[in-house]
């Protein structure tokens, strides 16, 4: 969207009957999608590595889950970098802006380091982000039942250090990490709908 901008391809755009919310939605739907299904491809090909090499595999009913989660983490991501972009002219500005997410994504959902083990303030940064929950998401989905197996009743303080359940004033359910990813995904399309109506009124 952005090179299309800054290319002037996106005024062809506008000389259609679409929109610019219609195109800007278009823009969204595309990047999902595409988001979504490079989650499967990589899902794909970790199961397929993971059965050959560790003999894991991963119940049905739980990969229809984690599917379901790949679509809706798609859509929140691309939500939440549509907010930014808003303002984002220069595709060059974009790639800096992508630079930064993308070297300092794998410590923001414990990827390289245990969130558990990070200092507080740095624990408070993570828990900022919905790529955060997103990631504990997909750990409480695949490491449930052998956690209950190694674990038992005792599992709490395993899961807070590896970032499998966010702690605030406690242990974030499943749930209440869901409905806090779904309360993020509703905020941003509101603030969407109301940067939309903004340039509207400004342009008429």
């Amino acid at each position: 969207m952005i090179k299309d901008k800054e290319n002037n391809v996106i005024k062809d755009f506008y000389l259609t009957d679409l929109s610019r919310f219609e195109i800007k939605i278009s823009y969204m739907l595309s990047a999902t999608l595409i988001g979504f299904i490079m989650q499967l491809i990589m899902l794909i090909f970790m199961i397929t590595y993971f059965s050959f090499t560790d003999n894991l595999t991963i119940p049905w009913n739980s990969l229809a889950i984690v599917i379901c989660v790949a679509l809706f983490s798609s859509l929140l991501a691309v939500v939440i970098n549509m907010l930014f972009i808003q303002f984002i002219s220069r595709f060059d500005s974009l790639g800096i802006l992508e630079t930064i997410i993308g070297t300092t994504s794998g410590f923001l959902v414990g990827t390289y380091v245990p969130i558990g083990i990070l200092p507080n303030f740095a624990q408070f940064l993570i828990k900022l982000t919905p790529g955060a929950y997103v990631a504990a998401i997909y750990r409480q989905i695949l490491m449930t039942d052998k956690l209950s197996t190694i674990f038992h009743n005792q599992r709490s303080d395993f899961e807070r250090i590896m970032g499998i359940k966010l702690e605030w004033w406690h242990l974030l359910t499943e749930f209440q990490t869901i409905l806090l990813l779904v309360s993020i995904l509703l905020v941003g399309i509101v603030f969407l709908l109301f940067i939309e109506l903004i340039r509207n009124n400004k342009r008429d």
